[in-house]
């Protein structure tokens, strides 16, 4: 079974919760407050493998300095790149440097504005608290 993406932001909370709680975050993820979450998020993309959600990137904007973007466990840039091709100044995080260093082999054909705004960065997210 294949991951598929959606934009939909009627995401089942028990979904979200149980996401971050396999990630060892902490009990702050209740219903009400990853509603409150969502509210300030300005896009967000979930990846779904069947009816099981296994990832999340949430764009917050600031109107002051445009859209900024952390995606966690960022792979091969598959997100990151189509992103800061759309404008938007993305950091990527994986613990991966094999996903990373490939992930850095897709954009030297782009523009240098592009490139500008992706910044890969090796980092364990799960442990980055």
């Amino acid at each position: 079974m294949g991951i598929t993406y959606s934009t939909d932001r009627d995401i089942p909370a028990d979904k979200l919760i149980a996401l971050y709680a396999a990630a060892d975050y902490n009990a702050w993820w209740t219903e009400r407050n990853v509603r409150a979450m969502l509210d300030h998020i300005h896009t967000i993309v979930t990846a779904w493998a069947g009816d099981q959600l296994v990832g999340t990137v949430g764009v917050v904007s600031d109107e002051r300095q445009g859209l900024r973007t952390l995606e966690p466990f960022c792979g091969t840039g598959r997100i990151v790149i189509p992103l800061a091709t759309d404008c938007h100044e993305v950091v990527g995080l994986d613990q991966a440097k094999a996903m990373l260093d490939r992930a850095r082999t897709k954009t030297p054909d782009l523009p240098d504005w592009v490139q500008r705004r992706t910044s890969p960065s090796r980092c364990d997210v799960r442990r980055a608290a």
